[in-house]
């Protein structure tokens, strides 16, 4: 609007110009013949029905700014706020500083940079140097406060939060060091015999020696009949056989001792010879129902053993009068006849004596 009164202001400024006798091109008068007197300023088309005016400079302006007017007026553009618009900023690629997702490419700013994930949980980020954008796992070690993965607890390089070495485990899967050994997260597979992660709390974590119990988990088992004990240096454990079992040497058991023992089925502290067993053990705990001292000749018969001082009419539990083990007989009576036998009746018989025509019992031959 303001455009076309401008126009309309100029037009009256000309036509009152005009009007007002302002300065003009003159024209001579016509001669007393008839003939026009020639100048140089004469229009040589008098015919001509236009009729030229002169302007001042400043008018000649003006009128030029009157066309510009008119002509925006009719494009019907306002050029008052017409203005030419700035193209928007480009938008960042991957890798390139950010602080919000709208200065982005992907539409994704993650940890400061422009990310090609917008999903990068916890133990990863898309602003590890020489990677930049790319959403990749924090290195090993490295702590993630965002998910509490921190303390104890740390980045294990791979895009997870795992356990540090000497936490409690119930799978590898839960440790940094890919390892669960002896019920803790370990620094190595610690799979030699006799060596364990679990050893005392202050060295939880650390494969170290171990020498007192078993030690299931080593590539070869320490266990059942067998326990870990010192070995010839502190680095060097080694897997003995325990107590009770068969051995040949001392050096086979955790004991050191290995002791024959002799069965005692009839429990008189002796032992057959005939029955015995070499297993490893102090010599003075036998197991039950064995002795350490042998030479029993009888193991049925409590009263049949070496060092007998008792004599016995009636043969022992084997049919032997050999109570005291010497290997022979032993007479209690070996004076006095009986039916003719100066030495004496044999071990546990009766001596008899007709004594008014009555046979009289005198004595039974006992024996050891």
């Amino acid at each position: 609007m303001s455009s076309r009164i401008a126009s309309l202001s100029v037009t009256a400024f000309l036509s009152l110009g005009l009007l007002s006798g302002c300065p003009t091109r003159s024209v001579p008068p016509a001669a007393a013949d008839g003939a026009t007197t020639s100048s140089p300023d004469v229009d040589p088309n008098p015919d001509a029905t236009t009729m030229n005016v002169a302007l001042p400079d400043d008018a000649a302006a003006d009128t030029a700014d009157t066309q510009l007017v008119d002509a925006a007026i009719d494009s019907g553009s306002d050029t008052t706020s017409d203005q030419p618009k700035r193209p928007p900023p480009p938008l960042s690629d991957v890798g390139v500083s950010c602080t919000v997702n709208a200065q982005c490419a992907t539409g994704s700013c993650v940890d400061g940079v422009c990310c090609a994930s917008a999903a990068c949980g916890g133990c990863r980020s898309c602003a590890i140097p020489g990677s930049l954008g790319a959403c990749s796992p924090l290195p090993k070690l490295t702590e993630d406060p965002r998910t509490s993965c921190v303390g104890t607890m740390a980045c294990d390089g791979a895009g997870h939060c795992a356990e540090a070495n000497g936490n409690t485990c119930q799978a590898t899967a839960e440790c940094l060091s890919g390892f669960c050994v002896d019920g803790v997260c370990c620094e190595t597979a610690c799979d030699q015999q006799c060596f364990s992660c679990n050893t005392a709390l202050e060295l939880r974590g650390m494969c170290r020696p171990f020498t007192s119990g078993t030690d299931l988990n080593a590539s070869v088992p320490c266990g059942g009949s067998s326990s870990c004990a010192p070995g010839p240096t502190p680095d060097q454990p080694v897997c003995l056989l325990d107590d009770g079992q068969p051995c040949t040497t001392a050096a086979e058991c955790v004991s050191g001792q290995c002791s024959t023992f002799y069965a005692d089925a009839d429990g008189d502290k002796y032992g057959n010879a005939d029955r015995s067993v070499t297993i490893c053990g102090a010599a003075d705990a036998p197991p039950a129902s064995f002795v350490v001292v042998a030479g029993d000749c009888c193991d049925a018969d409590g009263d049949a053993h070496p060092n007998q001082s008792e004599f016995f009419s009636h043969p022992d539990a084997c049919g032997n009068f050999d109570y005291n083990c010497d290997g022979y007989d032993q007479n209690e009576f070996t004076t006095g006849s009986c039916g003719g036998q100066p030495g004496g009746a044999a071990c546990g018989k009766t001596c008899l004596a007709e004594v008014l025509m009555s046979p009289v019992v005198l004595y039974t031959q006992a024996c050891r």
